[in-house]
């Protein structure tokens, strides 16, 4: 299906800004014509049937952001089929929970079974969930602000984050096993504490995430073909947790990470013992080290031992 120029309103677009609007629609335009073609052969419904509905006030919004937003062409773009989807869902509007969004992320992962397998769902995912974002950030819906928006981009940080570490957590057991569990009897997990923005909850679109790992106690890992000293596992599995998010693939990245808040920056161990960080913030750390902690939360892993610690 062509889709013409006169598909989008233009009256509320600046004339500063025509000239991006044409030039991502035509990019959008060809790129919905590949895609109906395609679904044509395969018996799919057509993306540019899908645009075709659109109701005039969601065109509207659409003119708005492809004006604006490169992102968000490129990702209309690589899936022109997303924009049915997040309108029937009502993400264009209104932000998912984390319990939904949680339950979206677990569906994609479920069928990884190799850690690119894993990267590549969990971008697509992010990519998916900053496109609605971006959408409302700049249509600004009832109940939608800057702040809404960074709320918003950190709950998706922290559920991007829960969601890698546990698929990870569940990877590697059989090989490396799970930790000893504390001396309560409680089970031990990565804590993932966010910092700076993160931690209180304000990215905004182009954050990275800062964050320190810990975790409770020391001991060696149980019921793998290998055992491990804790600090070796959390400090594989953290590595694993990087990897997961930072990179950036065909399919994107997910969050940019950094770990130089940490205890001694890049110069110290990746993870410490709950024992470790006490005694450095009490004895060593510096006045914005101990500054910083005042945003640091815990964010995913034992979210109840990160707020022991």
């Amino acid at each position: 299906m062509q889709l013409s120029q006169d598909f989008l309103p233009r009256d509320d677009i600046p004339a500063a800004l025509a000239g991006a609007l044409d030039a991502a629609w035509e990019r959008l335009a060809t790129r919905l014509e590949q895609a109906d073609n395609v679904a044509e052969m395969s018996g799919s419904e057509p993306p540019g049937e899908l645009y075709q509905a659109l109701e005039p006030h969601r065109r509207v919004e659409l003119a708005r952001v492809l004006a604006i937003s490169e992102f968000a062409c490129e990702t209309l773009c690589r899936h022109p089929q997303w924009l049915g989807c997040l309108d029937s869902s009502g993400e264009l509007d209104r932000a998912l929970t984390p319990e939904a969004l949680k339950q979206l992320l677990d569906e994609g992962l479920e069928a990884a079974e190799d850690e690119a397998a894993m990267q590549a769902a969990i971008r697509r995912f992010r990519a998916a969930r900053m496109l609605a974002i971006v959408w409302r950030d700049i249509n600004r819906p009832e109940g939608v602000d800057a702040w809404a928006t960074g709320a918003a981009v950190s709950r998706l940080a922290e559920v991007c984050l829960e969601g890698a570490l546990g698929w990870l957590e569940r990877f590697v057991e059989a090989r490396w096993g799970r930790p000893a569990p504390r001396e309560d009897g409680s089970e031990q997990r990565l804590v993932v504490l966010g910092m700076g923005k993160l931690g209180a909850g304000e990215l905004n679109l182009s954050s990275d995430i800062d964050l320190i790992f810990a975790y409770p106690e020391k001991g060696e890992t149980q019921g793998g073909r290998k055992s491990l000293d804790h600090v070796e596992y959390f400090t594989k599995l953290g590595q694993k947790l990087i990897s997961a998010l930072d990179p950036v693939t065909a399919d994107g990245f997910v969050f940019r990470v950094d770990m130089r808040l940490r205890p001694l920056g890049d110069g110290g161990p990746l993870v410490g013992s709950f024992s470790s960080l006490a005694g450095y913030y009490q004895d060593q750390g510096r006045e914005w080290e101990r500054y910083a902690m005042l945003k640091a939360r815990p964010v995913a892993g034992d979210i109840d031992a990160g707020y022991e610690l």
